[in-house]
């Protein structure tokens, strides 16, 4: 009896510490988009000039990307600072703030925002795990090739 009620007990503080809580998400996070992989996967199913036409652009995106970094900063009260970092010909950032939420899953939601500078449309929600977030479409299926890593 003794064995079984700290097994209950084992069982019981493993199942909600695993919970993903907001203390566990605030600070800043770089967006990682895996970009060769990302296009890979999108053009399994085109054509043959498609394939030619995303070829030929996906190393200019590419070189691109590699000249910006985006990161969120999630803050107490449900306040994200959206921070985009460019360093074509001199580095330049721009900031936006946005709201985020958690669910009781621990699904961390971006609000979808508009103005004059940014428009954002988020359909889907993050998720805390092995150290990332990893984000998931608005069919829960993972988009294995963007999450975010903490910044260091």
């Amino acid at each position: 009896m003794k064995y079984y009620l700290i097994t209950c007990l084992l069982v019981c503080h493993f199942s909600f510490s695993n919970k993903t809580k907001e203390k566990d998400v605030l600070g800043k996070w770089t967006l990682q988009i895996q970009l060769k992989e990302q296009l890979k996967d999108a053009s399994k199913d085109l054509n043959l000039f498609e394939k030619i036409v995303i070829g030929s652009v996906s190393g200019l995106v590419e070189s691109v990307m590699e000249e910006i970094e985006i990161t969120f900063e999630f803050k107490k009260n449900q306040v994200l600072l959206l921070h985009i970092e460019v360093a074509l010909d001199e580095k330049q950032t721009e900031i936006e703030q946005l709201t985020w939420h958690m669910d009781a899953d621990g699904k961390i939601f971006i609000d979808d925002v508009q103005n004059d500078r940014v428009k954002i449309d988020t359909d889907g929600y993050w998720k805390l795990m092995a150290g990332k977030l990893v984000a998931y479409d608005e069919n829960d299926e993972l988009e294995k090739n963007v999450f975010m890593t903490r910044k260091q």
